[in-house]
């Protein structure tokens, strides 16, 4: 896949950074790989906690995300959704067409889905 991006960069002209690239593994088994998958040649770092577009993720079983940032921010819950689903909806599912994914798997999906805009809308009826 990463061999993909990387054509797919050189014939748009796009250069991939590799000092802000890296890969998680998500799942009750996380493996571990002999070789690290690498972009340009240099491998990439492993790990359990990111940070995209302001806000972080954790990796357990599940990639879980960080709402301490979306609650220490005072804005109306509209806002707060509008964040969940610009953001976070977009991380978790992209590329996951190119994935075989079981049942099990997909509703583990469907729950982080819906725990954020749970947490959202606990959050706000605190705040207000």
């Amino acid at each position: 896949m990463l061999d993909k991006c990387v054509q797919y960069g050189v014939e748009h002209n796009i250069l991939f950074n590799v000092k802000k690239s890296l890969y998680v593994v998500v799942g009750k088994k996380k493996p571990e790989f002999a070789i690290s998958p690498c972009l340009y040649q240099s491998p990439l770092p492993r790990v359990d906690v990111f940070k995209y577009l302001g806000v972080y993720f954790r990796v357990e079983d599940v990639l879980k995300v960080d709402c301490g940032v979306i609650k220490r921010k005072y804005c109306s819950e509209p806002v707060k959704l509008q964040l969940v689903k610009s953001f976070c909806v977009r991380l978790i599912t992209y590329c996951i067409g190119a994935l075989t994914l079981s049942k099990n798997t997909l509703h583990q999906l469907c729950v982080c889905y819906n725990d954020a805009f749970r947490k959202i809308s606990v959050i706000s009826g605190v705040n207000q």
